[in-house]
C-alpha cells in the first residue's frame, strides 16, 4: 500500500481504527448485533448517505473486537463485498476500504480466530487490491502458522500465492448484444435514458436490490450481455443485488424467481464461482431468507458447493444456527462428512431435530 497516497481523511480514520476507535460511538457498536450493523451499512451505501463511511468504519471496529466465528465471517464477508473492486459500491467506498481493510484483514490473520476465519481474511485479500508487498506479509504470516490449523491455512497461502504469481482474472466489461428487435432495443435504450441509468452491469445490481423487473427487461433488452465471457461480472452484479434485496426481511422468493427466470433465458448461469470459489447460494446465504435461498435451489443453484476455503453453505447455515436453512439444503442433497460435524461441534447438539439433522447430512455425504 502506498501510504504516500492517502488523504488526510483516510489517515485519520486508519489511525483511529488501530487503536480500536471509530467516528462513532463503540458503546452504539456493542448495543447493536452485526446484522444490524452490516445492513445500516449496506443501506447508506445503496443510498448514498454521508454516514457510509462511518458505518463501515464501526464494522471493521466491531471485526477487530469479535471473538466469535460466526460473526467474524459475516463481517468479512459483508466487508469484502462492500469493498470488491469489481463490485458495484461507489468507487469513494472501494477507495476508502482500499486502503483500510487489508490491514484489518492481517491483524485478524495474525490473531487466534479459528483457522477458517484466518484463511478468509487471507483469501479476502483479493477482494481490495493490495499492494505487493503487504501480500508477501500476509503470505509468510500465514506460512508461519504452528496452529493446530496449519495445514489449512498453509494451503490458503498457496492459493493466494499462486494468485499472486498468476494475476487477478479479468472481469468481463460491461457489453451489448446486437439487438433482435431494433424496436424494443430502442424504447428500452429511451427508458434507460429517460430514468438516467446506463446499459451496465452496476445497473443491473441496482435493478435487481430493488427487484425492479420493467428495468432488468429493459437492459436486457438494450443488449446487456450475461452469458460467456460476460458471466462472472453478471454473477457478481446479481449476488450483489439479491444481497441488498435481502435486507428487507419481507423480501418476495416470487418476485426473485421472475427475475432470475428473466436471467436465466439469457444465458445467466447460478453455479459460476467468483474469485473466492463461491457459487450464487454461498454468496447470498448470509443475507437471504431460507424461503429466498429455496427458490435459488429451485431454479438451478447448487446447494453444495466447496469454496476456496473449503467451506460449504451448510457448514454456514449451521454456523449461523440459520437450521431451517440448514434443513432446506440437506433435503436437497448437502451433505458433511463425521469429520466436518467433528471440527463444528465439541459435543453434538442437545436438540433432538438438530441431531437428526446432522445424521441425515452425514448419510447424504456417504451417498
Amino acid at each position: 500500500m502506498n501510504r504516500a497516497s492517502l488523504t488526510p481523511f483516510r489517515i485519520c480514520s486508519l489511525v483511529l481504527l488501530c487503536f480500536g476507535v471509530h467516528l462513532g460511538s463503540i458503546s452504539t457498536a456493542q448495543a447493536q448485533s452485526s446484522e444490524q450493523l452490516i445492513a445500516r451499512a449496506f443501506k447508506s451505501i445503496r443510498t448514498n448517505q454521508p454516514s457510509a463511511v462511518n458505518d463501515i468504519s464501526m464494522l471493521i471496529t466491531t471485526l477487530r473486537k469479535s471473538r466469535t466465528m460466526s460473526e467474524q465471517t459475516e463481517l468479512i464477508e459483508a466487508l469484502r463485498e462492500m469493498g470488491d473492486t469489481q463490485g458495484s459500491s461507489p468507487q469513494k467506498i472501494k477507495d476508502y476500504l482500499k486502503d483500510i481493510m487489508p490491514l484489518a484483514l492481517l491483524d485478524v490473520l495474525r490473531s487466534r480466530a479459528d483457522g477458517r476465519v484466518r484463511g478468509q481474511a487471507l483469501m479476502s485479500l483479493r477482494s481490495f487490491g493490495p499492494a505487493d508487498d503487504l501480500l508477501d506479509e500476509a503470505i509468510a504470516t500465514a506460512e508461519k502458522d504452528s496452529s493446530p490449523d496449519r495445514d489449512y491455512v498453509h494451503e490458503q497461502a498457496s492459493l493466494l500465492s499462486q494468485w499472486k504469481r498468476d494475476g487477478k482474472p479479468a472481469v468481463a466489461a460491461p457489453a451489448k448484444a446486437g439487438a433482435t428487435d431494433p424496436v424494443r432495443r430502442r424504447n428500452a435504450e429511451e427508458y434507460l435514458r429517460k430514468n438516467d441509468k446506463e446499459v451496465a452491469y452496476f445497473t443491473l445490481a441496482d435493478a435487481v436490490a430493488k427487484l425492479d423487473e420493467d428495468e432488468v427487461d429493459a437492459l436486457l433488452d438494450a443488449g446487456l450481455r450475461l452469458a460467456d465471457v460476460h458471466l462472472p461480472a453478471a454473477n457478481q452484479a446479481v449476488a450483489g443485488g439479491l444481497n441488498v434485496a435481502c435486507l428487507d426481511e419481507s423480501v418476495s422468493p416470487d418476485k426473485i424467481g421472475d427475475i432470475l427466470q428473466r436471467l436465466l433465458k439469457q444465458g445467466f448461469r447460478m453455479d459460476i464461482r467468483d474469485e473466492n470459489g463461491n457459487e450464487l447460494v454461498m454468496n447470498t446465504i448470509q443475507s437471504c431468507p431460507t424461503p429466498v435461498i429455496a427458490r435459488l435451489i429451485n431454479l438451478g443453484a447448487r446447494p453444495d458447493p466447496t469454496n476456496n476455503q473449503n467451506t460449504t453453505p451448510l457448514e454456514m447455515a449451521i454456523i449461523s444456527a440459520k437450521w431451517d436453512l440448514a434443513r432446506i439444503l440437506v433435503d436437497h442433497g448437502a451433505g458433511m462428512s463425521k469429520e466436518q460435524v467433528d471440527r463444528m461441534f465439541m459435543e453434538l447438539p442437545e436438540d433432538p431435530e438438530q441431531l437428526d439433522l446432522l445424521k441425515r447430512a452425514m448419510k447424504n455425504k456417504l451417498k
